[in-house]
């Protein structure tokens, strides 16, 4: 990172969790009107830190912590009560909110010459799942209600150019990502990465309405009519024009790659990239809107692989919280 990028960050970080700017915030929110012994400021980095440097199970871990890292004597009571305001939740919320806006800056950049750099962003959606409290499994229920009756899904959509989260949304595990997509007017003039849960036909298509494309990971039993048919070097294979895709799923195997045009009649038309999974003995399927004459087949596989960034990022949130991915 550049002597001037670090500079810039550490700027805008001490500026976000500044005295001055912390309490203005719980202000703001009602959080915390009058500036007593637990003021915003000393809550929020003193909770930080607590979290990020022991481990707490209990509010009385925290409370003692607390104490012993700022210097003081509060009494369990007040503390509590702090935690257990209405408006607590909101106090944290928008100052994450303001992290993730102010911490941001360009990270990747694509070459001039490259047809991705045509692109004002590209962004990634995905969730993972967090293990709670059995006691809240009515309020949070997971979908593996032996191991994790109660459980959490943090669906995540992010920015790829600036690795900076545009959306995080708490809902109980068992509700399913789809509900929780990218809204559409963010699509214009950018580029869309999802997984399986994605492959609906209906929001890719108003995806391109909206100015975007995209790249997904298409499910196994779809069965749209092939176009047109090329191989990775760039032949056509003519005698699968207008067949059904299941006519071409047992030979597969027989090519490196395949690049198709396919359709789902009055639904959509898109781009389908097919390769061989040797070790499960499949065919792995990428339904993309991008054109095959600014873009190779190589280049979209390589585009979706950058979705593993959303999924690094789960890890290091996980290594933080000691916990595993249901």
């Amino acid at each position: 990172m550049e002597r001037k990028h670090i500079s810039t960050v550490a700027r805008q970080f001490k500026r976000t969790f500044s005295q001055q700017a912390l309490n203005a915030l719980g202000k703001s929110i009602r959080f915390c009107m009058r500036e007593r012994e637990i003021t915003p400021y000393r809550l929020a980095l003193g909770l930080i830190e607590v979290f990020a440097r022991t481990r707490v199970e209990t509010i009385a871990d925290a409370h003692r912590a607390f104490n012993a890292l700022c210097n003081t004597t509060v009494q369990y009571k007040p503390f509590h009560n702090q935690l257990v305001k209405a408006t607590f939740p909101a106090f944290m919320r928008g100052l994450c909110e303001q992290l993730m806006a102010r911490l941001t800056s360009e990270v990747l950049r694509f070459a001039p010459q490259s047809p991705f750099a045509q692109f004002t962003h590209i962004t990634i959606h995905d969730g993972t799942s967090f293990a709670v409290k059995s006691t809240l499994k009515k309020t949070f229920p997971g979908r593996f209600t032996k191991i994790s009756p109660a459980a959490v899904e943090l669906h995540v959509t992010m920015e790829l150019l600036s690795e900076g989260l545009e959306r995080v949304t708490l809902t109980p595990d068992k509700e399913s990502e789809v509900h929780n997509v990218p809204a559409l007017n963010t699509m214009r003039g950018g580029l869309f990465l999802g997984d399986r849960m994605f492959f609906i036909k209906a929001y890719l298509a108003q995806i391109l309405a909206h100015g975007g494309h995209f790249i997904v990971k298409a499910k196994g039993i779809i069965n749209p009519i092939i176009r047109a048919a090329y191989t990775l070097e760039g032949g056509e294979l003519k005698r699968f024009g207008n067949q059904p895709l299941k006519s071409l799923k047992s030979k597969v195997s027989k090519y490196k790659a395949l690049d198709l045009e396919v359709a789902w009649e009055k639904e959509l038309e898109a781009r389908l990239i097919v390769t061989w999974d040797a070790k499960n003995k499949r065919p792995r399927y990428l339904l993309t809107s991008l054109p095959r004459a600014d873009f190779t087949l190589e280049q979209v596989c390589d585009a979706y692989r950058l979705r593993w960034q959303v999924e690094l990022m789960f890890k290091e949130w996980k290594s933080y919280t000691q916990s595993a991915r249901l």
